[in-house]
């Protein structure tokens, strides 16, 4: 989320109205049929491109002098109203689906039998530490290992190193990327004069149009009018009103214990490929320059790079902390 608002795109041409108008036309690329089907995406995803595309329209039809630029655009932005980009996300589904299909039937031992080994492994190497079996322990005595076999057999102790910022403040838990974004956003920026614009990563982000259901809307509306809601809930329940557009509003009925097809097969080994191996349409001079990975030489022999394809769906929001292990 806040790192693709931050990564902002230059195209070399200003084509965002054109490439957003095929989008809404009845005669769409085959590319862009798979991911402009409408109905099967959540409502925010169309109301967000329509209200780009409209945008994007009122400023390349200004007069001819005060035509305004579309670009630079955050990724975040792209990865929503951009087709190419969105069907490289559902990829990245269908490797997941396929990915737990082969976890489920094939697998010779699941995640839960792996943590359990390692759970199990730990324990033997804390009871070595309580009994005294260590490296530590075995320079008894001298008063260093005195005191480290003391520590040691102390059942139930656990030691956790302090975590120091840049200021050498103690932070616990170790986590301060909520510091760096109050130091960032408490950074004056250099004010735009009539002869320079100057704007940063968040300017670029923010949208012209908001998108909400209109019942939603009238309930706030008419409850503060009526005095029957404070101001804390109204700002509560307009904060929440655009995740209701995120979700889809028909979607299909799960059917338990699916066996994998060969369709889910398919799907999952091209979108595998695609977003582990390396690019293929790419000169080696490009690569070079760019700072690319070689392209390949045989396509019938593709190489997948499992950190590459794990980097890769943690870029597209597929993988997060809560389904990691999954």
């Amino acid at each position: 989320g806040d790192a693709m608002d931050n990564i902002l795109i230059f195209p070399g041409h200003e084509y965002t109205n054109e490439l957003l108008s095929r989008q809404l036309s009845s005669s769409q690329p085959a590319k862009m049929e798979e991911s402009c089907q409408w109905s099967k995406l959540p409502p925010s995803v169309f109301f967000k491109l329509a209200s780009n595309y409209y945008v994007a329209n009122h400023r390349r039809t200004l007069p001819k002098k005060g035509k305004l630029l579309t670009v630079p655009t955050p990724l975040s932005r792209e990865m929503v109203i951009n087709p190419y980009l969105r069907i490289m996300k559902r990829r990245g589904q269908h490797v997941i689906i396929a990915i737990k299909l082969w976890h489920r039937y094939f697998a010779k031992k699941t995640v839960h039998d792996i943590r359990e080994s390692q759970k199990q492994q730990q324990q033997e190497q804390n009871l070595a530490h309580v009994n005294g079996i260590t490296t530590k322990a075995s320079f008894s005595g001298t008063m260093a290992g005195a005191s480290s076999a003391s520590i040691n057999s102390s059942p139930g102790l656990e030691l956790s190193t302090p975590v120091f910022s840049r200021n050498n403040s103690r932070i616990n838990g170790g986590d301060n990327s909520n510091n760096r974004k109050k130091l960032h956003s408490s950074t004056p920026k250099t004010p735009s004069t009539s002869n320079s614009w100057n704007m940063v990563a968040n300017d670029f982000s923010k949208p012209v149009f908001t998108t909400v259901y209109s019942a939603d809307l009238e309930n706030v509306i008419q409850g503060l009018s009526n005095q029957q809601m404070d101001a804390s809930t109204a700002v509560q329940l307009l904060s929440s009103m655009q995740q209701k557009l995120e979700s889809t509003p028909v979607g299909r009925r799960p059917i338990p214990a699916t066996l994998p097809t060969e369709r889910t097969v398919y799907q999952g080994i091209l979108g595998l490929t695609l977003l582990g191996s390396r690019p293929s349409a790419l000169t080696l001079s490009d690569s070079r320059i760019m700072k690319l990975p070689a392209p390949h030489q045989d396509n019938d022999r593709l190489r997948i790079s499992k950190k590459r394809l794990i980097r890769v769906l943690h870029s597209l929001g597929l993988l997060t902390e809560e389904n990691s292990g999954q």
